[in-house]
C-alpha cells in the first residue's frame, strides 16, 4: 500500500505541475484559471508531504504528512457533501477533482498508519539506555493524565448534552412543530436530522468507550483512534451545520454556538495530535 500511495501521489503531483506549466507557457488568462491552478497546487501539499515522509522517514515529516493528509481528507469529504447537497450538476468538474483527490488521500492515511506501526525509525527504544532521555517514560503519567481525563469524561459530556437537547425538544413540543406537515416551521429534513444526530451521538459515545478501553489497556491503536474521533467530530459538526443551513437558508451557516462546538475538537487536534504522534511517552506506553 505504501508504494501504491507513493506512486499515485507522484503521478498527481506531476500532472498538476504539467498543467500549471501548460497554462503558464500558453499564456492562458483569467481569474478562474489562476484560481484553479492555485487550488490544484494547494491540494498537492499533503501528497508532497507524504512522498517526503516516505523518502525521509522521521517523526517531523511523519507528523506533517499525517496532519496535512488528515485535514485535507476531512475538508475534501465535507466539500463533496456540500456539493452533493447543493446542486452537483453545476459543479461537476470540481466534484470529479475532489473524488479523484480523495483516493490518494485515503491511501496515504492508511499507508501512514502502516508506517507508524511497522517502521522502527518511528518507534521508541526504551530498552536502550538514554533513548528516552535517561528517564522511564512508560506508563499513563505525565500529560497522558489530561488525555485520560478527556477520554473518561467525553462520553458522559456527549450523553448529557444529547439528553438535555432532545429532552427539552420533546417536552416542549418543538418536535411536533418541526415535524408536523401542517406547521409553518415544518421541513422534511428536520426529522431525519434529529434522528441522525441522536444516532451519531450514540455512536460517538460508544466510540469513546472503546477508546477508553484502548487507553487503559495501553493498546497501540489508541493514538490513531484518539486523533480520528476528533477529526470525525469536526466533520460531523460541519455537516450538521450545512444541513441546518440548507433547511434555514437565511440563518448563518456557522453561528456562535456552532463555532464554539467546533473550537473544542479543533483545539484538541492542534494540541494533542502532535503529542500523540511525537511523544516518547506515548510511543513507550501504547505498545500492545
Amino acid at each position: 500500500m505504501k508504494k501504491t500511495a507513493f506512486i499515485l501521489s507522484v503521478i498527481l503531483i506531476l500532472l498538476v505541475a504539467v498543467m500549471a506549466l501548460i497554462a503558464l507557457f500558453s499564456e492562458i488568462e483569467g481569474d478562474n484559471v489562476r484560481h484553479g491552478i492555485m487550488g490544484a497546487g494547494i491540494s498537492t501539499l499533503p501528497l508532497v508531504a507524504y512522498c517526503i515522509s516516505v523518502v525521509r522517514v522521521c517523526r517531523g515529516w511523519y507528523l506533517v504528512a499525517a496532519t496535512l493528509n488528515g485535514l485535507f481528507f476531512a475538508l475534501t469529504v465535507v466539500s463533496i457533501v456540500i456539493i452533493l447537497m447543493d446542486d452537483p450538476s453545476t459543479m461537476k468538474n470540481l466534484l470529479a477533482v475532489l473524488l479523484v483527490l480523495l483516493v490518494p488521500l485515503t491511501l496515504n492515511i492508511f499507508a501512514l498508519i502502516h508506517i507508524r506501526r511497522t517502521d522502527s525509525r518511528l518507534m521508541p527504544h526504551p530498552d536502550i539506555p538514554g533513548a528516552a532521555g535517561g528517564k522511564n517514560l512508560e506508563g499513563l503519567g505525565g500529560w497522558l493524565i489530561l488525555v485520560g481525563s478527556n477520554v473518561v469524561l467525553s462520553p458522559f459530556v456527549i450523553a448529557a448534552r444529547t439528553y438535555k437537547s432532545y429532552a427539552e425538544m420533546f417536552a416542549s413540543g418543538v418536535w411536533d412543530v418541526l415535524t408536523s406537515p401542517d406547521s409553518m416551521a415544518y421541513h422534511a429534513l428536520w426529522a431525519p436530522l434529529a434522528i441522525g444526530e441522536i444516532i451519531l451521538n450514540s455512536a460517538l459515545i460508544l466510540a469513546w468507550i472503546y477508546i477508553a478501553f484502548l487507553f487503559f489497556s495501553k493498546r497501540r491503536a489508541f493514538p490513531f483512534w484518539f486523533i480520528a474521533i476528533h477529526i470525525a467530530t469536526v466533520c460531523l459538526i460541519v455537516i450538521d451545520a450545512i444541513v441546518v443551513h440548507h433547511i434555514l437558508p437565511d440563518a448563518p451557516i456557522f453561528d456562535a454556538n456552532t463555532l464554539r462546538e467546533l473550537s473544542r475538537p479543533i483545539g484538541a487536534i492542534l494540541i494533542w495530535a502532535p503529542y500523540m504522534l511525537m511523544s516518547k511517552r506515548v510511543k513507550s506506553t501504547f505498545l500492545h
